[in-house]
């Protein structure tokens, strides 16, 4: 691989070509090195799940962050054999990944060389991080009744009192 310490730049006089040159395999790896030794045991990474897609062996997703102004969007990709290492733990705590479930995720980088892709690649999950979310939410919205509906018998929520859950959950 080239040496990227050579500082070599061309002005229009110059009929040479640079002494460093990468192909753009080379230099797709050479990233991929940066990125994985820079976050080598890999990173936790936190959003809301957008463009949930399951529909094949492995669950592809964006994770978006949005703050007013600006958003962030990360490409991630869920592994099937990691997925179903993931499963038990999510039925466990009754989690199900999906459009708008705030998430923390942990993972590696990755640009992948064929496209040059930047993606994330998850190998766990909070399910606390995304309880507590779910907790704080307001309980008398639409979406969060049609989730519960979805997941739960409505009769399991007739006696619960809401605030104490919410209060005991430690969330605001």
């Amino acid at each position: 691989m080239a040496n990227l310490d050579d500082d070599v730049l061309l002005d229009e006089e110059d009929t040479e070509a640079p002494v460093t040159t990468m192909t753009v395999s080379e230099f797709v790896r050479h990233v991929n090195g940066i990125l994985k030794r820079g976050l080598a045991g890999g990173v936790w990474v936190q959003g809301e799940i957008e463009s949930f897609n399951d529909r094949n062996k492995h669950t592809y997703f964006n994770l978006v962050e949005r703050d007013g102004k600006a958003s962030a969007t990360l490409n991630v990709a869920l592994w099937d054999g990691i997925r179903n290492r993931l499963r038990p733990m999510l039925e466990r705590h009754r989690l199900e990944l999906g459009n708008g479930i705030k998430v923390r995720l942990h993972g590696t980088a990755d640009v992948w060389d064929v496209n040059g892709k930047f993606s994330f690649k998850v190998d766990n999950i909070d399910p606390l991080f995304t309880l507590g979310d779910l907790a704080g939410q307001p309980l008398d919205t639409p979406e969060l009744q049609e989730r519960l509906a979805s997941q739960y018998r409505l009769d399991d929520f007739e006696s619960v009192d809401y605030k104490v859950v919410r209060d005991a959950s430690g969330a605001r």
